[in-house]
């Protein structure tokens, strides 16, 4: 089945959480991690990227070009994974796609990369550098030509050998080193060729060469990479490069395969499901295919359908007391939820009609029966909830009160109740968080 996860998956992975109530549906390309909290990893966030992102310029048609935008405009289409390719040219870095120059150089680059953060300090950029062509004309290793770069603005760049927390890198670049070095999460003394590999603490998929007459495999292992993220460790980056090109008597053809392959991508991410599935590293970004994965993370205000009867947690009400049920999904704001991160791998999850009455454990109760009512929030016990991923995209929804429990939809029919329940594994316990 697409997107199955096996096994329970540790609830820290989901840690998608907001720190403060969005004041929108979806984010904005340009600052769509401003309201994730600082304490959630890099690695456990769905991340737009881009594979050889300043690939803007050919001289055969197909064979070099690998976006349709600038990084400025890759970086407000909400990309945050540049892939960068540079040749050591001169003690300098210029840019390019196996032999053919990109009419752009590093300083361009990184002049686009720190307008973009000085205008967003709450988002930051991860960066993939790496050697490319023959260099020309230097004097010294490329290790040191780019620390003459970072010289010049060291407060951009955030070094790390694991996985950092959002809130330690808000407004700067956190390098992949795929060069020989000691700076950064090093991509460069394991990375395998044209296969799925472990390098560090880095998962890839970079299968590039693909068949002629079909781009099945490639499409068969993106998604098994992402089905690894899905179940795989909080701190591993999953990069999956869902670029690659076919050859027909020697000449590289790339839109053959990133035409098909970003049209099934739209599909995959288009059933609104949310959960972590990595960094996404395409050709051709734009703004749409990046919303659909940004927005596949479990942040902001989301919908939660009942799996046994299709049917949306709906708020009964607007005041203290006011019932929780399910009802058929009609997109009314008592339908839609905050769910915001507390820590400690607890959740709230709030009515976004009121936006501070919470779905709370009425009376504190911790027996079969419980009802789910509204409450204004006060962040007690009561109104923290633990989300499991259980498979297929599904969550148990648990009580912080009762971690032996789960809220169950007392029926299938409209209005049916909402309370909790003993965790027995029944669709009428597990629960879908999608996109309203």
């Amino acid at each position: 089945m697409r997107k199955n996860v096996s096994g329970l998956i540790s609830c820290a992975l989901f840690l998608l959480m907001l720190s403060s109530i969005p004041s929108s549906v979806f984010a904005a390309g340009n600052d769509w991690m401003s309201s994730i909290g600082d304490s959630i990893l890099l690695s456990q966030l769905s991340i737009p990227g881009t594979h050889d992102s300043g690939a803007l310029y050919e001289s055969v048609s197909g064979t070099a070009i690998c976006q349709d935008l600038t990084i400025a405009e890759q970086l407000n289409a909400g990309v945050r994974f540049l892939d960068i390719r540079c040749r050591h040219y001169g003690d300098s870095f210029v840019i390019h796609h196996g032999s053919v120059y990109q009419n752009l150089n590093f300083d361009d680059v990184l002049d686009a990369c720190s307008s973009f953060l000085s205008s967003n300090p709450d988002e930051c950029i991860i960066m993939s550098v790496k050697e490319e062509y023959d260099s020309y004309n230097i004097t010294q290793t490329f290790a040191e030509t780019f620390n003459d770069y970072v010289a010049q603005d060291s407060g951009l760049w955030y070094f790390t050998t694991t996985a950092p927390a959002l809130g330690a890198c808000r407004g700067k670049i956190v390098l992949v080193r795929r060069f020989s070095g000691s700076v950064g999460i090093n991509a460069y003394s394991s990375w395998s060729d044209n296969t799925t590999f472990t390098c560090g603490i880095l998962r890839v998929q970079d299968c590039y060469q693909v068949s002629y007459w079909t781009n099945d495999n490639k499409i068969a292992a993106i998604e098994s990479l992402f089905d690894e993220a899905l179940a795989g460790s909080s701190s591993m980056f999953y990069l999956n490069f869902t670029s690659g090109y076919r050859s027909f008597l020697g000449i590289p053809d790339i839109p053959g395969v990133a035409d098909e392959v970003n049209e099934w991508l739209e599909d995959y991410f288009g059933d609104d499901i949310c959960n972590r599935y990595g960094v996404v590293i395409m050709d051709f970004a734009n703004a749409t295919r990046c919303s659909l994965i940004y927005n596949s993370n479990i942040i902001g205000t989301k919908k939660i359908v009942n799996v046994s009867s299709g049917r949306a947690m709906d708020a009964y009400g607007n005041s203290n007391g006011s019932n929780v049920i399910i009802y058929d999904y009609w997109s009314n704001t008592n339908q839609k939820w905050l769910i915001n991160y507390l820590g400690s791998s607890c959740f709230s999850i709030r009515s976004a009609q009121s936006g501070n009455l919470s779905a709370d454990v009425w009376n504190w109760g911790t027996v079969n029966g419980t009802n789910i009512a509204l409450y204004s929030y006060w962040g007690g016990n009561s109104q923290k909830y633990l989300m499991q991923s259980v498979g297929d995209g599904y969550y148990r929804i648990t009580p912080y009160i009762a971690s032996a429990q789960c809220l169950d939809a007392y029926g299938t029919a409209n209005e049916s109740n909402v309370g909790t329940w003993s965790y027995w594994g029944g669709t009428n316990q597990q629960w879908i968080v999608q996109n309203p």
